[in-house]
This record gives C-alpha cells, sequence and structure tokens, in this order.
C-alpha cells in the first residue's frame, strides 16, 4: 500500500469464472465498504485490482481498474472483510 493510493488484488485461480456479483469489501475499523456490482465477474485464471483511485500516480501504478470510492483502510493494521 502507498500514501492515498490504497489497493487490493483480488484473484481466481480457478478453472471457471468466479461470479462476485454483490460481494463486498469492507473494513470494519472505518466503516466503510465496497458493494461489487451485479454482473462483476472474473474470468479463470485472472485477477483486477480493486483501488482507491485509477490514476496510477496515485496508486503505485498498481493496475487499478475498480475504483471503490470512499473506502477506506485503517492505515497501519486492522481487517479487511471480503464476502
Amino acid at each position: 500500500l502507498v500514501p492515498r493510493g490504497q489497493f487490493l488484488e483480488v484473484n481466481n485461480r480457478t478453472a471457471a469464472p468466479l461470479d462476485l456479483s454483490g460481494w463486498y469489501v469492507a473494513s470494519p475499523g472505518t466503516g466503510t465498504s465496497l458493494t461489487l456490482p451485479v454482473g462483476f465477474t472474473l474470468p479463470p485464471q485472472s485477477y483486477t485490482v480493486l483501488g482507491e483511485s485509477l490514476d496510477p500516480a496515485e496508486n503505485d501504478d498498481a493496475g487499478v481498474t475498480v475504483s471503490w470510492g470512499s473506502l477506506r483502510f485503517e492505515p497501519d493494521a486492522g481487517t479487511v472483510v471480503l464476502g
């Protein structure tokens, strides 16, 4: 993670598409979350990067493909929930 550029990589290591419609990423410590939209599917053996910003200069060129808006993680520790 980099300042003002938090991101999270989600991998599908299976041989089948992974439907993540309605799944969420939450930070209980900050009380913020992101719900993935209907139709959000990862192809087999692929990944996507969820992040604070789509701007490579703000996320250490992490390749963010989905901006999470107001989701914020605690800076030094905490829990991330994916479900």
